[in-house]
Parts: structure tokens; C-alpha cells; sequence
């Protein structure tokens, strides 16, 4: 709750360099979570000299640990290069590791990776099911997602009142594409 104060500034000002002693000190408990803050720590540059190649490093000592989060930072950092070689598939592979987990921004990323062919075959069908799966879990990038791949038919059959609802709930979030496509539909239908 102490690291949280300065990283956040809940009742005290925030203090990226107290927050990196607290997590330091954690981390060297052996605290889990700790650890993954740590990394965290050195991947933003937050309290200390950012040091992508030092976070990376860091996630990949407990990527054994078969925790979602590790899983998704790690998977990040080998998809677009931070610390480490870029890595398509690599990332693609942890990252569908902790989708598989529930962890609703891995399944948006798994996603992204499957409609871009990133790391994996083109997958549309296999696309809007990741993002569905993080939609329903309130991911508003996957809501706004959704909405598109049935709005055109990507994946999924085409269905507008559906697409709607999503673009919806994506706008409520403040999904600003999703706002422009409720917009755009709108004067379609006048």
C-alpha cells in the first residue's frame, strides 16, 4: 500500500524515485510482484535511468513464474523491441500465454497479432475472438474492435445493431475512434 502512495500519490505526493526504493526493496524480499515492478521500473523509467534492456532482462527471469502480467510485458517487449531483438513470434507466443491466462490486454494484443499477421498467420475469425473475449472483460481498444469487425463483416458475420452496441460501449470508455464511427453511422441512417 506504501509503494502505491508514491507511485500514484494516494494521500502523500507521488515519488517515482520513492516508489523505486519501495519496489527495490521488495523485489529483493523476493516479493513477486515486487520483482515485476521493479522491471516495470526500468522499462518506463520510473524513479531510476530508463533501461529497457535492464527491464527486459528482469521479466525474463520470471517468465517462469507463469504469471499473466510477466507473460504480456515480456511479450510486448519481444513485439516491438524494447530491450531486446524484436521478435514477432516470440512475443506472439507469450502473449497468447497469458490470454489464455484472461488477461484481457493480452487477448486484445493476441488480436491485433492475429489481424496483422504478426508472429502468426493472418486470422481474422481468430482476431475477433481474442478481441471479443477482452471486450466482454470491458477492454475498450477490443470493444471498439469488435465493433469494426462487425460492422465490415471481418471475421465475423455483418451485423450492425451488434457493431452498435460495442461502438458503444467503447464510446462510453471515451474510445474516441468508436465516438467517430457512432457519428459516422448516424448520418448514414438519416
Amino acid at each position: 500500500a506504501l509503494v502505491k502512495s508514491y507511485d500514484f500519490g494516494s494521500g502523500t505526493r507521488p515519488s517515482p524515485k520513492e516508489a523505486y526504493r519501495w519496489h527495490s526493496a521488495a523485489a529483493e524480499s523476493g516479493d513477486l510482484d515486487g520483482k515485476y515492478s521493479l522491471a516495470l521500473c526500468y522499462l518506463e523509467g520510473i524513479g531510476v535511468k530508463r533501461d529497457a534492456a535492464e527491464g527486459a532482462r528482469r521479466l525474463a527471469q520470471l517468465v517462469r513464474s507463469r504469471d499473466a502480467c510477466i507473460q504480456c510485458a515480456l511479450g510486448l517487449c519481444y513485439r516491438r523491441g524494447w530491450g531486446v531483438r524484436k521478435d514477432l513470434r516470440k512475443g506472439f507466443l507469450l502473449l497468447l500465454r497469458a490470454a489464455r491466462q484472461g488477461l484481457a490486454y493480452a487477448q486484445f494484443s493476441v488480436g491485433v497479432c492475429y489481424s496483422r499477421a504478426e508472429g502468426t498467420k493472418r486470422n481474422r475469425e481468430g482476431a475477433f475472438q481474442w478481441y471479443l473475449r477482452a471486450a466482454r472483460q470491458g477492454d475498450s481498444d477490443a470493444q471498439y474492435d469488435v465493433g469494426h469487425d462487425l460492422e465490415h463483416g471481418k471475421g465475423t458475420a455483418r451485423d450492425l445493431k451488434r457493431a452498435v452496441r460495442w461502438y458503444e460501449k467503447a464510446a462510453a470508455a471515451g474510445d474516441l475512434d468508436a465516438k467517430a464511427a457512432l457519428r459516422r453511422l448516424n448520418r448514414k441512417r438519416k
